[in-house]
């Protein structure tokens, strides 16, 4: 990072960053952190799973049809709560053991979507089901109501 005074960085993305032409986003996150390896700024990038809060996209459907829709009916998610990745960026920096490395971040459990359902069940106080779709109804259902696949 010629030219900054740039000591320390800590990026995340999402895990999955790969240098893959056809996915313009994950392309540009390999690419980043090639860079990274090469500088002589001490880095991590953090690669979290997906996050709870990722669950809130859905909730405006699940509140109104008492469904949760997905393509994963036998699925795990190991999730992260979005504020534990602050956490995490403060002990990398103060611990240089674990600088100029990836971080792979996820629950220590890889909850499942029947998990889910029954803790929305008993926070609506109604029955909630999960329903399976096929990959591709499911993002024609969600470009339908204007989310991203």
């Amino acid at each position: 990072m010629k030219g900054t005074s740039v000591s320390q960085l800590v990026r995340w993305f999402a895990m999955g960053a790969v240098d893959d032409p056809r996915y313009e986003l994950l392309r540009r996150h390999a690419e980043l952190d090639g860079y990274l390896k090469t500088s002589v700024v001490l880095h991590a990038v953090l690669r979290p799973a997906t996050f709870f809060s990722n669950l809130l996209v859905s909730a405006p459907a699940i509140v109104a049809s008492d469904r949760w829709y997905g393509s994963a009916p036998n699925g795990r998610n190991a999730a992260v709560n979005a504020r534990d990745i602050g956490d995490v960026a403060a002990a990398i920096v103060t611990k240089p053991a674990l600088q100029n490395q990836v971080h792979l971040l996820s629950d220590p459990e890889a909850l499942s979507y029947t998990w889910y359902v029954v803790r929305l069940s008993a926070i609506l106080g109604r029955s909630i089901r999960y329903m399976a779709m096929e990959g591709v109804t499911l993002l024609e259902v969600r470009a339908k109501r204007g989310l991203p696949g």
